[in-house]
């Protein structure tokens, strides 16, 4: 058996703890002991030893990968499912110590109650990632049609609503598009793009002018 056990520690006073370490168990079986020193929100795939465990697994010289617990790869959910995946489905056997949990069978089948329950959940938090992104998107939208949203890094804040509309391109695109003309009939009338008389149209209708 081919056996990784992995760590994550915020500090630790020996300087050569992040190297890889070589133990052997009593029954013969070899242990490669890895540990980061980082934080333990940083994602498991920026890590300083990830390359290394991602070559091994890609050669196929280990078969299982011990963490202490489930936080020690990382902060995010999603993220961490998706790595516990990816090895699983390349073969290897992710156990989680603290929470009981092997991804294989002894031999060395699929578990496939924990494959169901990792893929029910991925697709779950991958849901809840975009409804937050979505949810992000529309209220910034909402606060720079307010004149509220600024961008950070020093850059010039975006027109608010009265000041888009107050461009006399923008304006008479409006004027078009009120008379019942098309996206694309408003954009060439008002000699403006037809994604810019989209934005029109759309800024239009959010702020009640149409």
């Amino acid at each position: 058996m081919k056996i990784l056990k992995y760590n994550q520690l915020d500090q630790s006073s020996d300087l050569n703890i992040n190297k890889p370490r070589l133990s052997v168990l009593p029954n013969g079986d070899q242990i490669l002991n890895i540990t980061d020193i980082c934080s333990k929100t940083l994602p498991f795939k920026k890590r300083e030893n990830y390359k290394i465990i991602s070559q091994m697994v890609e050669k196929n010289q280990m078969d299982t990968i011990i963490f202490p617990s489930l936080n020690k790869l990382g902060y995010n959910k999603l993220d961490i499912l998706k790595t516990i995946k990816e090895f699983d489905d390349k073969g290897v056997n992710v156990c989680l110590k603290k929470e009981n949990i092997n991804t294989k069978n002894e031999d060395k089948s699929s578990n496939t109650v924990i494959y169901s329950i990792l893929n029910f959940l991925i697709s779950l938090f991958q849901n809840e990632y975009e409804i937050r992104k979505e949810r992000q998107k529309d209220g910034i939208e909402k606060a720079r049609l307010k004149g509220n949203y600024k961008k950070v890094g020093g850059q010039k804040p975006r027109l608010s609503i009265d000041q888009f509309f107050n461009k006399p391109k923008n304006s008479f695109c409006l004027e078009e598009l009120k008379k019942g003309n098309s996206i694309r009939k408003s954009a060439i009338n008002s000699d403006i793009s037809a994604a810019q008389a989209l934005k029109v149209k759309k800024f239009a209708e959010a702020s009640g002018r149409l």
